[in-house]
Formats: C-alpha cells, structure tokens, sequence
C-alpha cells in the first residue's frame, strides 16, 4: 500500500520500522487495542525470505491473541503444511515422536513459504489506525530530546515522519538498531548461525505426519541439516551451523550441504529421484544467547532486530511473534503515562529476561554441549527407555496445550 509522501502526517505516536511476521503482529495488535501508528516496509508484497519456513507453537500463541477468527484461518490455509512429528537423527541414532491425540486438530508446526505467510500477514495490517506504506527505506534516523525522526525514502521521494516510541522490526541490519544499540548490527560469531536453503520437488518423505526433520551433522560441534516438508510435493532443505565453527574449521556451508545428501545411505535414497527448484541461499541467524539492551529512550526492538531467534534450532517466526505480543503492555503503559523513556520501556527487557532469561542459559548450553558424541549418545539412550519416552511425550503434549490455551491477555477488538 503506498501513498504520496506530503499526503502523509508528520507524527506517530508509535511507529513500526519492517512488517514482516513481528512487525505485523505488533502493528495488528495495536490497532484492536485503537492505538493509531505508521508501518513502513522497504520491500512490497508479497515478497521473498529466506528461512526455514517453519511456524511453531509461539506463533500460534501470537496468532490466538490477535485473534481466534485469524488463527483458524491460518491453520486451514491451502499452503499451510501441519506437522505432528518431530525427528532427531544422528548417524544411525535415531528420535522420532508422533504427536497424537489433541493434536489431530491442532498441529505442533505448520510449515509454509515464508513469501506467502508473510504476504498474508501484512494483507490484515490495513485499518483505521495503521498507516501503511511499503516501498519505503528508512535511510537515518535520528534521535531529539523526546522523540525520533525518521528520514525515508519512497520510491525516489524523501519523506520524513517523527515518532515518540520507534520500534525496529526490520530484521539483522536494522536501521533502529544501528543507529541506537551499543553494539550496533556487528555479528558476534558465536552468537551467529550460518545457515543455507533451497527447496527440492520429489524427496521422498517415508513418514505420513511431515515430521520436522533435523540430522545432526557428525562433527564435534553444533549443527543440523534440515528437511521439512510442504503440501506442494516440495521441501524446504537446508543447513546450519554455527558461525564461529564455520570460520574457524574453513567450512563451506555449499559443500556441506551436497555432501551430506551424497554420503549419507539413507538420504542419497531419499534424494535419488529429488529436483533442485532453486539456488542455494544463505543467511545470518542472530541468536538470543546473547540478546541484551533492546530498550532504551524513544525505542524498542523486537524479532530479528532484537537477536530473539532461539539458540539451540534457530527457530524465529514464532518467537518473534510472541514476544512482540509481550510487548504490548509496555507500549501502553508508556502511551499512558506518555513517558517512552528507557526507564518506562526497558519493563518490557525485563520481563522478558525474567521469563525467559533461564531458557536462554539452558539452550545455549545445549547449542555448545549436546550434539557433543558422547553427550548425544546418552540422550539417545536414556530416550530409548520406555517410561522416559513416554514421560516426554505426556510432559510437550501438556506442555503444548498450557502455553497455547492458558490466559495471559487478550487484545480486544
């Protein structure tokens, strides 16, 4: 949607900088609550993204809270996959679960396109309180005593707008972030995964559910080649491994990728009759091992922006989603008290590291520690004990169903 720069206002009270999945969410979440703002995008939609495609339970989550009629249509979306298996494969080590049960009407993942998620997405962003231009790159931004101005450019007119609160959406380069954290957009390896996608026709998917496929690679350190299916006859394939070992073991993500689908038995079978559909495509997934100072005067960050992707899988939709749900409460609080200072918006930092902040720890630890041979072998084993299988499976199915059904808020219309 786009519209002639001087048609535009000069103020928002709040204004989205990227409307992917967390700036979508964010901005349709503040439009039933009749928060007026402007979202801005750089790209048009639809458009495409390179990622793994895979939606899970914190998406959902997300979803739900914008509204119930939005999440069932989601879920019964023609390019929607669901997934009610999970498979974790190491060598001939091998963890699958079928997630059965409740689970017959709600999936665990859904695996879409992300150039179609995303384009439907930003398709429910228009209302009367959501000013929405795409084609539209924040060029600067900069910062005055109680508020921020955003210098753009759509199409080739400059257009410049102000803001009490800016939040960056706009993903691992994001202008917000540059402009405003400490650390800026620099990656920080060891909390970076390198990772690369194409998509295949005709891999042969031996398991009716669509399981979430991960085959952990046989190295000393962190890393997955993946394959999750679509209801197309395509799968997205890819792999990822974390950036440090990449640059320290000289490691090509290209050659490791066909590598692995030529010298593995199994999988050289499954791909033996498989076509190629696009190039291989990389990308840097900031991960939240690290993830500190998304607040501060007149600015929040959420998604990628803020390095929310889960350490251990790489995981980015979904959490991004939900955490950007969070960050309502905040964002109204600081319209009412109309104070968007650090001391007023970093209450959203805090819940989150309150929250989560323990979860991190943990799956920062696995991320360096349980794909580790003898550490994985254990797992393995311990999981090949009935009453510990059947333990897990009781403890995500409850576990699911909690976090999915389980008030917290509602944003209401």
């Amino acid at each position: 949607m786009n519209t002639e720069a001087n048609t535009i206002d000069k103020f928002f009270q709040v204004a989205i900088v990227g409307a992917g999945p967390a700036g979508a969410t964010l901005s349709m979440l503040l439009s039933r609550k009749k928060i007026k703002h402007i979202i801005i995008d750089k790209a048009t939609f639809p458009r495409d993204k390179i990622c793994g495609d895979a939606l899970t339970l914190e998406g959902l989550r997300a979803l739900r809270e914008i509204d119930e009629d939005l999440f069932q249509e989601f879920i019964n979306q023609p390019w929607v996959t669901p997934s009610r298996e999970l498979l974790v494969k190491r060598g001939d080590q091998e963890l699958f679960y079928e997630f059965k049960g409740d689970f017959d009407k709600v999936a665990t993942w859904y695996v879409s396109k992300r150039e179609a998620f995303d384009n439907w997405m930003f398709s429910k962003i228009p209302s009367e309180f959501a000013k929405v231009i795409t084609n539209c790159e924040a060029k600067e931004v900069v910062k005055t005593a109680e508020e921020i101005t955003v210098n753009c450019k759509i199409g080739s007119e400059e257009f410049s707008f102000s803001t009490s609160l800016l939040i960056g959406a706009d993903g691992e380069r994001s202008i917000v972030r540059k402009t405003f954290h400490p650390q800026g957009i620099k990656k920080d390896r060891k909390h970076t995964l390198a990772a690369i996608r194409t998509y295949y026709e005709n891999v042969e998917i031996p398991y009716p559910g669509n399981p979430l496929e991960f085959h952990v690679l046989k190295k000393p350190f962190w890393g997955y080649f993946w394959i999750f299916k679509m209801n197309d006859n395509t799968t997205n394939v890819g792999i990822t491994i974390l950036s440090s070992e990449v640059s320290k073991n000289k490691i090509s993500l290209r050659e490791e990728f066909y590598k692995y689908i030529e010298e593995d038995p199994t999988i050289k079978k499954r791909f033996a009759n498989a076509k190629e559909l696009r190039k291989l495509e990389g990308w840097g997934i900031p991960v939240n091992s690290d993830a500190t100072d998304f607040t501060g005067d007149n600015w929040m960050l959420i998604g990628d922006s803020a390095k929310f992707a889960e350490a251990l899988t790489g995981k980015g939709i979904g959490i991004a989603m939900y955490w950007a749900y969070l960050a309502l409460p905040t964002i109204e609080k600081a319209i009412e008290l109309n104070d968007f200072s650090k001391s007023i918006l970093s209450q959203y930092e805090q819940d989150i590291q309150k929250r989560f902040g323990w979860d991190w720890k943990l799956l920062n630890w696995l991320q360096a520690n349980l794909f580790k041979p003898f550490i994985y072998r254990l797992m393995y084993l311990a999981f090949s004990i009935p009453f510990i299988d059947r333990a897990f499976k009781r403890i995500v199915t409850k576990n699911f169903f909690l976090f999915l059904n389980k008030p917290l808020f509602r944003a209401k219309k």
